[in-house]
Parts: structure tokens; sequence; C-alpha cells
């Protein structure tokens, strides 16, 4: 199955707008909705932003830690798929 996976960060209203265009975009191609939660807010040091979606009790999975990889981190590292 395809997955759409959807870095999250800013404050609410950023974290609603790249839910809500990640979840069409999954919603059109049939593929599975994954949130990284992480790595959005790991350097925000200045505003301390966190991530708040899960108090609205949104039905999503939460990406592991190989999913929140950059996109060619995973060929630098030499993990294939």
């Amino acid at each position: 199955m395809n997955k759409v996976i959807t870095r999250i960060k800013g404050g609410l209203g950023n974290q609603l707008f790249c839910y809500a265009a990640a979840r069409r975009l999954a919603l059109v191609n049939d593929a599975e909705l994954v949130i990284d939660d992480v790595t959005g807010f790991s350097r925000d040091r200045q505003y301390r932003r966190q991530f708040v979606l899960d108090r609205f009790q949104i039905p999503t999975r939460k990406a592991t830690p190989a999913e929140r990889m950059e996109p060619f981190e995973r060929h630098r590292r030499g993990l294939m798929k």
C-alpha cells in the first residue's frame, strides 16, 4: 500500500493545513496517511511549538523513526526500502 508521510510543524493553523492537504492527497491516491510529529519540532528552539493535532482525536498513524528520515538519508545510510 502507498503511504503519504507528512511532516507537521508550525502553529495550530499550519498543522491543520498540513494535515488537511496530506489527508486529501492520501484519499485521492488511496494511500495510508502517516504523520511525522517529531521532526518538525526538534529544532524549534525560538517558539517552542508542540504537536497539538492529537487533541482533536484525529485517527492517524504516527511515523516510525525509519519513516521520519529525510528523503535521501536512507540512501546515504545504505538502507533500502
